[in-house]
């Protein structure tokens, strides 16, 4: 609204002075001026978003906002395929869908252009045809994973039959493809295989002091034991079957997403190295059957009322929870 005037500006901001928020800065031990500046940030951050949090609940909004909490990278050589680039913390909290219980997703690997699927999900809007959307729904998948962890509760008796019958699997959020200039990885919770279609890269941040084989063209880190992103895979015999996997997903993504879209030719990853076994995932094709059901195709939130789930968030936890209530309970 711009600068704010007559009855726009608040009597209570809920926000102490700046005054009062370098003083909090200074007492948490710092020697540096740098330092304090930047734990001073980082407190003005979270007195800002506690200023929002307490005006929801001063109004009884709280329960009933959709809330979203995402960071920028605010890291070096964010502009890189890297953790430092790729990476950020998403919270989403929303009472009215999701009760109290929580659960942890330790295997699912979402992007920050899902949310507007997800808020299109929930909301009931119905995207154009011939709009596209980049992100996908989790909805679904994150139910069916969630469902395995609640034991006692009826009302999933239904939909465990639904899934059943359908043959539902979860087929999302394993991994996700991140472009940046000409390079492309394939991120997991486990592998980030990286491929570099040419040398433009992103320097600020200086990403070659930090990641040693940044000008490599091919690149593979297992991030559960090498979360830095020190130690190039590619080469190493051990790791040639994981590799050539990750190559073949590389080609078929470069293949669908840029060169047919653009009808141009892409230079594509390396050959396949031979005298190896190519691990491949199968793809369920749509079933003609009980084409006579008329809840088949529905969502699992069309088909049963489910109200939803989410990452729960609270201020400082950086856990990922899902929690799902039914609808009438809402």
């Amino acid at each position: 609204k711009g600068i704010l005037t007559d009855t726009d500006i608040p009597d209570d901001t809920l926000m102490p002075s700046r005054n009062v928020t370098w003083t909090l800065a200074e007492n948490l031990g710092f020697k540096h001026s740098n330092r304090i500046s930047t734990a001073a940030l980082n407190v003005w951050m979270d007195q800002s978003f506690g200023a929002l949090i307490d005006y929801l609940e001063r109004k009884e909004l709280y329960n009933d906002t959709f809330i979203v909490f995402m960071n920028d990278h605010g890291m070096g050589a964010k502009g890189t395929l890297y953790e430092h680039g790729t990476r950020v913390m998403q919270y989403i909290r929303y009472p009215p869908l999701f009760g109290n219980q929580r659960s942890v997703l330790s295997d699912f690997v979402t992007s920050n252009v899902d949310l507007a699927a997800v808020i299109f999900a929930l909301s009931g809007v119905a995207v154009d045809d011939g709009y596209e959307l980049d992100g996908e729904n989790w909805l679904d998948d994150v139910l069916v994973i969630f469902m395995m962890q609640i034991d006692g509760e009826n009302w999933l008796d239904d939909v465990y039959g639904y899934l059943h019958d359908a043959h539902y699997e979860v087929t999302c959020c394993k991994e996700r493809y991140v472009d940046v200039y000409n390079s492309h990885a394939i991120v997991s919770k486990e592998w980030k295989y990286i491929w570099r279609a040419n040398e433009i890269m992103e320097t600020d941040g200086d990403p070659g002091s930090l990641y040693p084989y940044s000008s490599d063209e091919e690149q593979l880190y297992h991030l559960l034991t090498d979360p830095g992103e020190q130690r190039n895979l590619v080469g190493n015999a051990s790791f040639v079957e994981a590799v050539n996997a990750m190559r073949v997903k590389m080609m078929q993504y470069v293949q669908t997403a840029m060169c047919e879209p653009l009808n141009i030719s892409c230079k594509t990853p390396p050959e396949i190295m031979k005298n190896t076994t190519i691990y491949t995932t199968d793809v369920i094709e749509d079933s003609d059957e009980n084409d006579d059901d008329d809840e088949q195709g529905k969502s699992i939130l069309d088909r049963f009322g489910i109200a939803g789930y989410w990452w729960r968030n609270r201020r400082r936890r950086t856990d990922i929870h899902v929690d799902v209530i039914p609808s009438d309970e809402a």
